[in-house]
C-alpha cells in the first residue's frame, strides 16, 4: 500500500517529537558515564535520608514536574542507582533509540486509521521465520520511508541494517 505524504509526515513527526530530546539525553548519558562516582555518592546520600526526608524531596520534585505528578513515582535514589549502573554498562542492555518506538506506533495507527485491525504476530516463533504479517509489512515500509537512515541504523544497531534487522526492531516495538 502506498503511503500519502500526510501519513509519512505523521510518522516522521512522531519520531521527531522524541528524537529532539536525544541531544539532551546524549549529554545526560555522557555525564552519567563521566561522573559515575558522583552519582554513587548521590545514591548513598539518598539512602541515608529517613522516609520523611525522602518524601519531602519526592513531593517537591512532583510539584516541579506537574500538578498531576505522583510523588511516589519519583525515586531519586533509584534514578541515581540506575544512572550510576548505566555508566558501568550492562550486558544485554537494550539500546535506546529515542523516537523509533513512537514512529512505529504512529505508523501502526495509520494502519488502523485506514480501517485495518491492529494485529500482532511474532516473526521469531512462527513457522516461516522473518515472514512479515500484513500489518508488520506496512509499518516497516512506513518507518523506512519516513525516517532518516541514521535513525533506523541506530534503532537496529545495523549500519546499514539488513531488512531482517529492521523487521525485528519494528516487530519488537509492536509487541511491547
Amino acid at each position: 500500500m502506498e503511503l500519502t505524504d500526510e501519513e509519512l509526515a505523521r510518522v516522521r513527526e512522531a519520531y521527531d517529537r522524541v528524537a529532539q530530546m536525544a541531544v539532551w539525553e546524549g549529554y545526560a548519558d555522557d555525564k552519567a558515564r563521566g561522573e559515575r562516582p558522583a552519582l554513587m555518592r548521590l545514591m548513598k546520600a539518598w539512602n541515608k535520608l529517613d522516609i520523611e526526608e525522602r518524601a519531602a524531596v519526592s513531593l517537591e520534585l512532583a510539584q516541579m514536574v506537574s500538578p498531576d505528578a505522583d510523588p511516589h513515582d519519583l525515586d531519586v535514589g533509584l534514578a541515581a542507582t540506575r544512572a550510576a549502573e548505566y555508566g558501568r554498562g550492562r550486558a544485554g542492555a537494550k539500546v535506546r533509540a529515542p523516537g523509533f518506538r513512537e514512529a512505529v506506533r504512529e505508523a501502526a495507527q495509520v494502519w488502523v486509521d485506514r480501517g485495518n485491525e491492529w494485529s500482532r504476530g511474532n516473526i521469531h516463533r512462527n513457522t516461516n521465520r522473518y515472514e512479515p504479517y500484513q500489518m508488520l509489512a506496512f509499518v516497516v515500509n512506513a518507518v523506512t520511508c519516513a525516517l532518516p537512515p541514521h535513525a533506523i541504523a541506530r534503532a537496529t544497531l545495523g549500519n546499514p541494517p539488513s531488512p531482517e534487522e529492521v523487521m525485528a526492531a519494528v516487530d519488537s516495538q509492536l509487541r511491547s
